[in-house]
């Protein structure tokens, strides 16, 4: 309405502009009608700004204008003023121009002006709503609208009162809009016009009074739960306002409290004031109560709110008044968020009038009404514990005044605030550090403590800091406490008299250098990005000098010390602005083989302290430099976060380039830069999109690609304020043309996307698509053809991918319409035209499925068609345009209609033919089980191949998946597709489709969830049916607002039918069907109530007493549907009101004697344990402890102690063992933080009971739920009492008591111990008391269970206790006698040894376990395997030196002894201790054992490798040990063993045939051995050793491109040993690969193995092959998988091409390897030609634009082979170059000078026409260097 009521004023200045001789008010006119014609609101804004300037220099033109001519002018502006109502920035620039025309002729502008406000009291019975904004923009901004309304306050308010009628009875209820800004006006109008409202409130003598009607509908607006909620509380605010008027404070306050207090009693009449309502309330009142308070709380006047009143027997003020009304909102959470921002308002208040408050009351708040003070601080506590958005903020805001209050409260009483502050600092510390609420209260406390207060008091408070940064949701509060902590630190310190920066650093450092330097080195990922991300910058900014000392301990070259230091440069350099100038440290980074060290480091260079400061020369050096090696990196998460890094140096070099043009400066170092830089990294994106690359370098070559265009491109518009180049940046362009740069819109370009357009991913399609459509002028008309009749035939495909590429490239066609093109005959390329070819297309595939489905499914599948519908008309702009058109609506009109019956008339053919082939009976309501649909298919099957007998496959056939797949596809396509075209087509004004075809559409909905058995199908189908519901439910048709009801109905009432549902997973679409209608209600969800009940009434129905096992119990259903929904993120919160009822459906059917129920139930209970803790699925079943303790759960779920107290009592009192009920209710209570709470003592008891539980989870789990309830103040006492009830050893107990006793101790202590909870001194206590009790470890107790426990009990505690206990224990274990007893078969006893020989190995490690050396000795010769797997858990320097000796003769020996015999059942584990012992202690050598023991041990190995015996496992740890013993026993002059070895490495490093296993063998075991034999080669020379190094080395090339990241980080660690680097160091995968090569060229050029060995990397040149597969790829529905998806021969080429040609020029040296040269150009030469001549013949054949030649350039294999030719082409040329003329001059091979130049040259040319060209760098040195290695050290 606003824009077309602008556009009538704007016809009406088409006569304003009479002014020819007066240019200022000329130009008001033109810039008004500017103002009028923009659509976008910054240029509004500026128009409207050039007419208030113009305005200034109009004022002796405005003095002489005559009335008739300057009104035209003023009823524009009125009328343009009304409809921008609804903003208010044009509206006051507006209001400005009136005043500043009223300056001059006031008299007509006030008489223009009451003439159009007139007009809105006069035009209805009822405000509209642009009547509304209008009038609230006049009361808000325009001092004579307020005068003017104040003179004809009668008629706005009785105006007022009849919209309020409407809005709450009339035609205007549910209407949001509506409702808040009819508030909003009652509230601008009891503020702005308090004087004239005044007597109507308080006056009885105005009647009648229209107040009274307006009060009575906000009170009801408050309590209408179906108005929305910001209406409801601005309702409350306005109510509140009312107060303010009145004339006597005493009154207004007593009329406040008095509307406070009936509000919570039913008298039936309202009075406030004079005013009197009839009593609007509804059942439920607290959000309305709440809106009244939050509305007097925030605007009530300080007097107000501080008068003192007779309230609940007692004189007090107003605001102690609402305190009680306010905490009982808090403590029933009554909107918890908005609740507690009343109490933090009425803190504020109370603050703000604390003296004049202690004045009138002559009392003290809260140090004299301890009541308040404890009522107070129990609600923010509890406020603090509530993970709620804003919650942290407001929280912290509470506890800051509450603090200030408490605080001037002692000055007045000139009393200590000590006592209080340390008592609120010691339950901080009681509290678990992983508690958040901790934080929030400590970062308030500080200011007053002090830091050195709070420090000396709670030492561990750094620590325990820098533990939170390791979990998300502690990092915010833990963060902010370090901030305030520091700044105190420093305040304090400058007041000591420390100024100077150095010192305080070092003050600084005392404390915090090693928590924070350790962090930023951390290895956990989540530490060190918080670490420095949250707490270095503020340190910087804090301690500047701060960096110089963390530097100092980052200084190492490993990885975590690179990672610390790199993110320290960083921050450096963003937040001082300062540089470090250290490039050898960076290019370590950017070498590194940690993905986060090489982000950071590029970040660096990237990044800058100011967005128009460009990068320097040095850093653009390394950028191209290591700029392609980090684009193949397979961690998405970098490639994203990569794209975002060079979008920052590209602005940054766009932004300097532009500020230097501006300023003229065309031939500045700036620009060229930019120009330069920019074109380099455009061509190496383009290079990288061949499909000859990997998925991951073309997925970073395309977001980079898309980050260019961007930023470079000139598509600046003015609707878009962020992420858009400036709007000159054509200046850039021009200056990037001049010099030859930048084509990035070129056919080339263009070509390359249409390659990506046709790939396989989802990903690499979609931004190809994308960018085409945003940034590419439309393609030719042939092309444009050529594409179209792809896409028809990708659309025929039975595969899903290239089905979906077709669709895609219909889409991608049609954004850019063309009517004077015709895809096929009378097919022109619009919307209209080639939707109506894809119906008709489509109806021809149904036709064709009809007759045959299996050869439709194979030949004419129906989902392609589907997809590209979808994509076509719910995707494209143009098609809705199209719709929209008067010529075109008949035609839509019909065509959708056809299309909506097509698809659910398919959906009906499917579903049919999937239940019970060619019969036409009627459908059943279950879906078909899987042998029901699986006769079907066999049925259709014989049916497509002519058959009359069905043949049954006892395997799937691929008929069958060819007939599955195209079902289940097409129903998802038409699930994802029919909701948004019905939701599209019923939102315009005129529906083009009928109610009857709405409602078959729904139908076609259910059938497709409810009667199909195809998870994918329905999951797709939901997000379709969500949209359709959402629409349906907000339609202003009530018609379709009941559908979706009706449905949940009806399928509620199916539910309770047993014969509704077969058997199927997670009652199959029933809960998908009910998700979908609840989650499209939006926020207010009036239908979820409904079904939540019926299906916990349906739920709670007694099973029937022979039930069928065949058919899904509606019990079952309803469960299954409670747990679905509780899964959804949409409607969680919402269901968690519920939370309580659920739970207890859960508790007591998981006592169900039916075991789907008890299924069912358990998974409801764990989707409740998710939501309740605040826990993602994948912790449920992991250690992760939820953020809740038990006080925080219990009251945030009123109702919940009592239920799961139920179960728990029942269990210890059943006498029967099993109560399924109680394992997840003490699973649940484990989950929660350690700290418990007085609201949790209940518990105890019951839990402590339950040591006696007979099942050993049970009591093992009660010890783990113990800990959260029992508080931390009870630690000491209750461990004692635990401790003093252990039995004596001559007491007769009961064995699980025992044992849960055990359990109970071990759980507090571990806790205890782990948070610091109990003192040394308490330590000392417990461990003196377990001393008489060490008998259970001692044969005397039978129970090794209970021995066990006790041990690990004892373990515990060894570290935090003296000498004497630890002796003690040692003798008491008595590990020697247990060798020599005889193995026991008693239950536990194997744990219990296991207990024990680990017990004595940690002590051999440990500071004093010297004396143990000789029992693990003992036990390892025994054969005792315990040994060995306690050795796998290892880490690198946990064995001492002298025990890894010891260990390594002992496993040396033994794997001798095993290796001459036959292996043991232990012998894979014996080698994988071996080989992992020289893992963690790799200073070990193996032993030079007799040559006479050492080669049968190897011997027996290869031939265990050669034969694959024993399974990967065992391979893989025969590898690793057969190349320690070649690397350390000196046997590689034996060439035949060394041979035989590498010949088994390179088998399981083939990833053809190896699997993921012992390719990390390999590569392991090239790591152990494969430097070793590099190193002795270079330092021997032997032929026969250098050409094993050589393999050696080019396996690690090999290996350094496997798909497994596992592998590839092995072997660039024998990279890092080839290259004789510090072991410390790491490389990434693809540098380590580029410096073998480098190495081969260097040291081994003149081995003859290098030249034939690089040879055969470079991939086949099979050309001709490659394009006759073009004709004759098959239409099977699977492609076979490559061995390597991770392989990229392009890159590959990139690096071998240059590297080869420098190695022939160094052969070239030697006449021996020229023969070999000369050798290989003679066998290579006459296939190569004849591959160029195929070419030839091929370009002949066909077209540039054919579909061949498209599908050419998205082959991989194809332009896999134009790089193995160009290559092989490039080879030759070199060749040539080297050789003697003589050597070359041979007849038969045709290379006569100048022959392949030429021909070179010509296949380029040809291959850029045919798409196949811009992948090619490698065809010519130059661009090779400069797009894609760029670096110096290998080309130079």
């Amino acid at each position: 309405m606003a824009a077309s009521r602008m556009a009538h004023a704007g016809e009406e200045l088409q006569g304003v502009r009479l002014y020819p001789g007066a240019p200022p008010l000329d130009a008001v006119t033109r810039a008004l009608q500017q103002f009028s014609d923009s659509p976008v609101k910054r240029c509004k804004e500026k128009h409207l700004d050039e007419a208030l300037r113009a305005l200034e220099a109009a004022g002796p033109v405005l003095e002489s204008l005559q009335d008739d001519e300057l009104l035209p002018l003023l009823y524009y502006i009125s009328t343009t003023q009304m409809a921008c109502s609804s903003s208010s920035t044009f509206f006051l620039k507006l209001e400005k121009v009136l005043v500043k025309i009223s300056h001059v002729r006031s008299k007509l502008v006030e008489q223009n002006r009451e003439s159009f406000m007139a007009c809105l009291l006069q035009s209805k019975e009822v405000f509209q709503l642009v009547e509304l904004q209008t009038v609230c923009m006049y009361l808000e901004g325009s001092p004579s609208g307020r005068t003017y309304f104040a003179k004809n306050l009668q008629a706005l308010l009785s105006k007022m009162s009849s919209t309020f009628s409407s809005i709450l009875h009339g035609e205007f209820a549910q209407s949001a809009d509506y409702s808040y800004l009819s508030v909003k006006l009652c509230l601008q109008l009891f503020r702005e016009l308090a004087d004239s409202i005044r007597p109507l409130v308080w006056d009885s003598a105005c009647t009648p009074n229209p107040m009274e009607s307006i009060l009575g509908s906000l009170l009801q607006i408050i309590t209408d739960q179906n108005i929305s909620h910001d209406a409801r509380l601005l309702a409350g605010t306005a109510v509140a306002s009312l107060a303010n008027t009145g004339p006597v404070v005493e009154s207004a306050a007593r009329a406040a409290m008095n509307l406070i207090q009936q509000f919570g009693i039913a008298t039936g009449e309202l009075q406030f004031g004079e005013l009197h309502v009839t009593d609007p309330r509804h059942k439920t009142n607290e959000v309305g109560l709440l809106a009244l308070l939050r509305g007097l709380l925030t605007c009530g006047r300080g007097d107000l709110l501080t008068c003192k009143i007779y309230c609940t027997g007692q004189n007090m003020t107003l605001l102690q008044s609402l305190f009680p009304a306010v905490a009982c909102l808090c403590e029933q959470q009554i909107e918890p968020y908005y609740s507690f921002q009343a109490l933090g308002l009425w803190l504020q208040r109370v603050r703000e009038h604390l003296t004049l408050l202690v004045t009138i009351q002559g009392a003290f708040l809260l140090t004299d009404t301890m009541e308040m003070n404890s009522c107070l601080l129990n609600l923010l506590w509890a406020g603090a514990e509530m993970q709620i958005d804003g919650m942290t903020a407001l929280v912290l805001s509470c506890f800051r005044h509450y603090l200030h209050i408490h605080h001037k409260e002692c000055q007045l009483l000139e009393r200590t605030e000590e006592v209080m502050l340390q008592n609120l600092l010691q339950k901080i510390t009681e509290i678990s550090w992983q508690a958040r609420s901790r934080y929030t209260v400590l970062c308030a406390l500080l200011p007053f403590l002090g830091s050195k207060k709070v420090l000396a008091y709670y030492p561990l408070l750094p620590s325990h800091l820098f533990c939170c940064l390791t979990t998300n949701y502690l990092c915010p509060p833990a963060a902010e406490t370090y901030r305030t902590l520091i700044s105190l630190q420093k305040e304090e310190w400058v007041q000591g008299g420390t100024v100077d920066e150095g010192d305080l650093s070092k003050h600084w450092a005392e404390i915090w250098l090693v928590h924070l330097s350790d962090a930023l080195s951390s290895t956990e990922s989540s530490l060190q990005n918080n670490a420095a991300t949250h707490i270095l910058p503020c340190t910087l900014r804090t301690f500047s000098v701060s960096s110089k000392l963390l530097a100092e301990r980052l200084n190492g070259s490993d990885i975590p010390h690179l990672r610390g230091w790199i993110s320290l440069a960083r921050a450096q350099k963003v937040a001082l602005g300062q540089v470090i100038e250290a490039k050898k440290r960076l290019e370590l980074c950017l070498e590194s083989a940690d993905d986060g060290v090489r982000l950071n480091a590029m970040n660096f260079l990237c990044c800058g302290p100011k967005s128009n400061q460009p990068p320097s020369s040095d850093e653009l050096i390394l950028l191209k430099k290591y700029l392609p090696y980090n684009m193949g990196c397979d961690n998405p998460g970098f490639r994203q976060q990569l794209q975002a890094v060079l979008r920052k140096v590209l602005e940054r070099l766009r932004d300097a380039a532009m500020s230097a043009l501006r300023k003229g400066l065309t031939q500045e170092e700036t620009v060229t830069k930019a120009i330069e830089f920019t074109d380099w990294m455009f061509h190496l994106s383009i290079s990288s999109l061949t499909p000859a690359g990997n998925y991951q370098r073309r997925c970073c070559a395309l977001i980079t690609l898309c980050s260019m265009l961007e930023i470079f491109t000139d598509c600046w518009s003015p609707q878009r304020k962020k992420g858009q180049p400036p709007q000159d940046v054509s200046l850039l362009l021009n200056a990037a043309k001049q010099k030859g740069c930048w084509e990035f819109l070129s056919a080339g370009s263009m070509q390359a996307l249409l390659g990506c357009l046709q790939d396989c991913t989802n990903e690499i399609r979609e931004m190809a698509s994308d960018l085409l459509a945003r940034f590419f002028l439309p393609a030719s008309a042939e092309l444009t053809v050529a594409l179209f009749e792809l896409g028809q035939t990708f659309l025929c495909s039975p595969r899903v991918p290239m089905a979906e590429s077709g669709a895609l490239i219909m889409k991608t066609l049609l954004q850019r319409p063309n009517n004077s093109v015709y895809l096929a005959e009378g097919v022109p390329l619009s919307a209209l035209g080639l939707v109506t070819y894809l119906v008709e297309m489509l109806k021809d595939h149904y036709c064709c499925a009809q007759e045959n489905l299996l050869h439709a499914a194979s030949k004419k599948p129906i989902h392609g068609v589907l997809s590209a519908l979808r994509l076509c008309l719910l995707d494209v702009s143009s098609v809705s345009q199209s719709m929209l058109q008067a010529d075109h609506a008949t035609s839509w009109h019909c065509l959708l209609q056809n299309l909506v019956s097509l698809l659910q008339e398919i959906v009906s053919f499917i579903l049919r033919k999937l239940r019970k082939a060619w019969s036409e009976g009627p459908p059943e309501v279950a879906a078909p089980s899987f042998q029901d649909m699986g006769k079907a298919v066999s049925v259709l099957i014989a049916h497509g191949r002519g058959l009359e007998d069905v043949q049954e496959d006892l395997l799937i056939s691929e008929e069958h998946s060819l007939i599955m797949t195209c079902c289940w596809v097409s129903l998802k396509e038409i699930g994802m597709f029919l909701g948004p075209l019905i939701e599209k087509l019923i939102a315009v004004p005129t529906p083009i489709i009928s109610d009857a075809a709405v409602e078959d559409s729904m139908a076609t909905y259910h059938d497709i969830i409810m009667r199909c058995r195809h998870w994918g199908a329905v999951d797709g189908c939901s997000t379709g049916f969500t949209r359709l519901c959402s629409a349906l439910l907000h339609h202003k048709r009530q018609r379709f607002r009941d559908l979706p009801r009706k449905m949940m109905e009806q399928a509620l009432l199916l539910a309770k039918s047993q014969n509704s549902l077969s058997v199927t997973r997670r009652a199959a679409g029933f809960p998908v069907l009910l998700q979908g209608i609840l989650s499209a209600e939006g926020p207010q969800h009036p239908l979820l109530e409904t079904c939540v009940q019926s299906l916990i009434t349906l739920a709670k129905e007694l099973l029937p007493s022979n039930w069928d096992q065949t058919r899904d119990l509606p019990q079952v259903s309803a469960v299954h549907a409670l747990q679905t929904m509780l899964r959804s993120a949409g409607l969680r919160s919402t269901l968690l009101c519920y939370a309580v009822p659920m739970m207890s459906l859960a508790v007591s059917s998981l006592c169900s004697p039916c075991w789907a129920m008890r299924n069912a139930a358990l998974q409801l209970f764990t989707a409740l344990t998710v939501g309740m803790l605040g826990l993602s699925r994948s912790d449920v079943d992991c250690s992760v402890q939820s953020t809740l303790h038990i006080g925080a759960l219990l009251w945030r779920y009123p109702g919940l102690s009592d239920v799961l107290l139920e179960e728990l009592q029942r269990a210890t009192q059943a006498k029967e063992m099993l109560h399924p009920s109680l394992h997840p209710i003490l699973t649940l209570l484990a989950k929660l933080q350690p700290g418990g709470d007085r609201e949790a003592r209940c518990f105890m008891e019951p839990l402590l009971d339950l040591r006696e539980n007979p099942i050993y989870a049970v009591r093992v789990m009660a010890a783990r739920a113990l800990v959260p309830v029992v508080q931390v103040m009870d630690y000491q006492t209750l461990l004692v009492q635990l401790i003093k009830g252990l039995p004596q050893s001559k007491d007769r107990v009961s064995h699980n008591a025992l044992h849960g006793r055990l359990q109970q101790i071990y759980a507090l202590l571990s806790v205890a111990l782990q948070e610091n909870r109990i003192s040394e001194n308490v330590r000392q206590e417990v461990a003196k008391q377990l001393l008489p009790f060490l008998w259970l470890l001692s044969p005397e107790q039978k129970c090794s269970l209970i021995r066990s426990a006790f041990l690990e009990l004892l373990c515990i505690l060894l570290p935090s206790c003296g000498e004497d206990f630890v002796s003690q224990v040692h003798d008491a274990v008595s590990i020697k006698t247990s060798i020599e007893e005889p193995p026991s078969s008693q239950v536990g006893a194997d744990a219990f040894h296991q207990a024990r020989v680990r017990y004595v190995c940690n002590q051999a490690i440990g500071s004093f376990g010297h004396s143990n050396y000789n029992l693990v000795s003992q036990l390892l010769r025994s054969g005792d395997t315990t040994v060995i797997r306690w050795l796998t858990e290892k880490q690198v320097g946990d064995v001492p030196a002298a025990l890894g000796e010891l260990l390594r003769d002992i496993l040396q020996d033994m794997l001798c002894r095993q290796l001459t015999k036959d292996s043991s059942t232990s012998f894979g584990l014996l080698l994988e201790g071996f080989v992992h012992l020289g893992k963690v202690c790799p200073f070990l050598k193996v032993c030079n054992l007799p040559f006479a023991k050492t080669t049968p041990c190897i011997e027996v190995l290869l031939d265990l490798l050669e034969s694959k015996k024993g399974g990967p496992q065992v391979q893989g740890h025969a590898l690793c040990t057969l190349s320690l013993l070649l690397a350390h026993c000196d046997l590689w002059e034996d060439l035949s063993l060394a041979t035989r070895w590498l010949s088994a490495l390179l088998v399981c490093a083939n990833p053809a045939i190896s699997c993921e296993n012992l390719r990390l063998a390999a590569a392991e075991a090239l790591h152990l051995a494969g430097g070793v034999l590099v190193g002795l080669s270079l330092q021997c020379g032997t032929p026969g050793l250098t050409q094993l190094a050589v393999r050696a080395i080019l396996c690690g090339v090999d290996l350094l491109q496997d798909e497994d990241r596992g592998v590839r980080d092995l072997a660039s660690k024998f990279a890092v040993c080839a290259l004789n680097q510090p072991a410390e160091k790491s490389l990434h995968n693809d540098w380590a690969m580029l410096r073998l090569l480098e190495f081969l060229r260097d040291r081994f050029w003149s081995c003859e193995e290098t030249f034939q060995s690089l040879i055969s990397r470079i991939p086949p040149y099979d050309l001709h092959d490659a394009l006759c597969s073009l004709c004759d790829r098959s239409v099977a529905l699977y492609e076979e998988d490559e061995p390597n998806v991770f392989n990229d021969p392009n890159f590959l080429c990139n690096l071998l091409c240059p590297l080869i040609q420098e190695l022939l020029g160094l052969m070239a040296r030697e006449a021996s390897l020229c023969s070999v040269v000369l050798e290989w150009v003679s066998s290579i030469a006459i296939p190569v030609g004849d591959q160029i001549q195929r070419w030839h013949t091929w370009v002949k054949e066909q077209g540039p634009k054919s579909i061949l030649s498209l599908r050419a350039s998205a082959c991989s294999h194809v332009h896999t082979a134009v790089l193995g030719l160009l290559v092989r082409i490039e080879l030759l040329l070199k060749a040539q170059e080297i050789l003697p003329e003589s050597a070359i001059q041979v007849a038969h091979l045709k290379l006569f000078p100048g022959f392949l130049t030429t021909e070179l040259s010509q296949m380029k040319n040809e291959l850029t026409i045919y798409g196949l060209g811009f992948s090619n760098t490698v065809t010519d040195i130059r661009p090779c260097q400069k797009h894609l290695l760029s670096n110096g050290e290998s080309m130079s």
